[in-house]
């Protein structure tokens, strides 16, 4: 039984699920001196929350509101910002894919656990009556043989 589930799962073609992933943008260049980029204020009424990337992992970056950036490094936070955004979409997204082929794997178990079972209960539900008929004619049989030959 647990063999032909196995090889049934065996057949099944794998989901490619980056297919349902958006692309990532293209990195920002920005030179090694940073002197040829202008220099931008942000907005001096809100702080601004960006994210960078640090060994790996995106840590938040709090810039005071007033505060000089150059033009590409605010380009730069910006689509980091932007990429982190993409970035939780894209897991919610897979995350409910992985949960709905979840949910339809266990109804498929259920549906099959459901079958078996009714398989394995259902021959005997309705051949009960020809199985009681046959042992009661095998015993009258047995037990008619057993007196022909006790009054011999």
């Amino acid at each position: 039984m647990i063999g032909v589930l196995s090889f049934v799962v065996l057949l099944l073609p794998e989901v490619d699920l980056d297919l349902y992933l958006s692309k990532p943008p293209p990195p920002v260049r920005c030179a090694s001196d940073m002197l040829d980029y202008p220099i931008e204020l942000l907005p001096f009424d809100v702080k601004q929350t960006f994210y960078y990337r640090q060994g790996g992992t995106v840590q938040p970056l709090e810039i005071p509101p007033g505060y000089l950036v150059s033009e590409c490094e605010l380009m730069r936070l910006t689509n980091m910002k932007i990429e982190l955004k993409r970035l939780k979409l894209d897991l919610k997204a897979v995350t409910t894919l992985r949960t709905r082929e979840f949910e339809l794997w266990r109804m498929a178990e259920q549906r099959y656990q459901r079958q078996i079972d009714s398989l394995a209960a259902g021959w005997w539900a309705s051949n009960k009556l020809y199985v009681g008929i046959a042992v009661g004619v095998v015993a009258t049989s047995v037990t008619m043989w057993t007196s022909a030959q006790l009054l011999r």
